[in-house]
């Protein structure tokens, strides 16, 4: 069972991983 702190954990983590993906599909390699 999910909970709300759960999600609200989780989201930050979401984003910072789909940021880290934008930033090498924009900038290839580079870090």
């Amino acid at each position: 069972m999910t909970t709300i702190a759960d999600l609200m954990e989780r989201v930050p983590t979401a984003i910072a991983e789909a940021t880290d993906r934008a930033r090498t599909f924009v900038g290839g390699d580079r870090k």
